[in-house]
C-alpha cells in the first residue's frame, strides 16, 4: 500500500470534509471544468509540486484547501509563467527565508489579497491568485526581504533563530490558530472558502477586523503593552519566557503599524 501524502493529511476548512482534497479528486474536478485531459495531467502535476512546496517551506502549515487555486491555474492564459511565479512566493515567504511566516493561511484564504485590492480598486474584479496579484506578492517579498536585511523598519526586523514571524497582535500558535481560523470559518468571515471554486470575495468588509474582534472574543490577542507578539515561539510557550533562543524575553522584533 503506498504511503499517505503527509499534504494530503492536512485539515480543510470545508464543512464537507476534514483533510485537503486529495489530488486524484481534484483532478476530477478539473475535468468536470473543462480540463481536457492533457491540460489536467498537467495541473495536477502542478499541484502536488505546490503542495510539496508549502511541506517543504511551511512545515507547520496546518489548513490547506486549493480548489480554487487550481480553478485559477486552469484559466489562465500563462500557466507555465503563474506556476513557476507560485513557487517562487511560496519561497520567498517561508520558514526558510528571513521572512519566516508559520502558514500560508493568509495568502489562501484571501487576506493578502483583500489588503491588496483595498489599495488597488481597480482589481476588484480580479481573483485572489490571478497573476497581477502574484508579482505584486513576489515584488513585495522582494521589499521586506531587503528591509529585513537592513534592519531600517521595526515591522520587519531580523528574527532569532528558531521563531517563526508573527505581525498581528494575536497568537497565531498552532492550537489558537486552528481555533481561530475554524471559528472564522463557521461564521463566515473568511475573505475566501479556497475550498469552493464558486467563491464570491467581498472586498467591501473589513476581514482584518473582524479577524481581530473574533480574536478577542476567543482570548487570543496580546496585552497592548506586549513585545511578543512578531514572533511564535517553536517551544509552544506564548508568553516568550522560555521560548526565546539566548534567553531574550523581550521580542525585539517590534509590531508593525498596520500588518503590511
Amino acid at each position: 500500500m503506498a504511503d499517505e501524502n503527509p499534504i494530503e493529511t492536512m485539515s480543510s476548512l470545508s464543512p464537507q470534509r476534514e483533510t485537503c482534497i486529495a489530488l486524484e479528486e481534484l483532478g476530477l474536478l478539473l475535468r468536470q471544468l473543462g480540463a481536457t485531459p492533457d491540460r489536467c495531467v498537467t495541473l495536477v502535476a502542478m499541484m502536488g509540486l505546490l503542495r510539496e512546496d508549502v511541506q517543504r517551506h511551511f512545515p507547520e502549515n496546518i489548513f490547506y484547501d486549493d480548489e480554487v487555486l487550481a480553478f485559477t491555474l486552469l484559466r489562465s492564459d500563462n500557466l507555465e509563467g503563474l506556476f513557476g511565479k507560485l513557487r517562487i512566493l511560496l519561497a520567498m515567504f517561508g520558514t526558510h527565508s528571513p521572512i519566516c511566516f508559520r502558514y500560508v493561511h493568509d495568502w489562501l484564504y484571501g487576506y493578502d489579497w483583500i489588503k491588496w485590492v483595498s489599495r488597488n480598486p481597480e482589481y476588484a474584479h480580479t481573483g485572489p491568485f490571478c497573476e497581477e496579484f502574484v508579482d505584486y506578492m513576489v515584488k513585495r517579498g522582494e521589499e521586506i526581504q531587503a528591509s529585513i536585511a537592513l534592519g531600517d523598519k521595526e515591522d520587519y526586523l531580523p528574527l532569532k533563530d528558531e521563531v517563526t514571524r508573527n505581525i498581528y497582535g494575536f497568537s497565531r500558535f498552532p492550537s489558537d490558530e486552528v481555533f481561530l481560523f475554524k471559528t472564522l470559518a463557521k461564521e463566515n468571515l473568511l475573505p475566501l472558502k479556497a475550498w469552493d471554486i464558486n467563491s464570491n470575495l467581498i472586498s467591501d468588509r473589513d476581514y482584518f477586523d473582524l479577524r481581530l474582534q473574533q480574536a478577542k472574543k476567543l482570548g487570543l490577542t496580546f496585552p497592548s503593552d506586549s513585545k511578543t507578539g512578531n514572533l511564535e515561539f517553536p517551544s509552544g510557550d506564548k508568553t516568550g519566557n522560555q521560548g526565546f533562543p539566548s534567553g531574550d524575553k523581550t521580542g525585539n522584533q517590534g509590531f508593525p503599524s498596520d500588518g503590511n
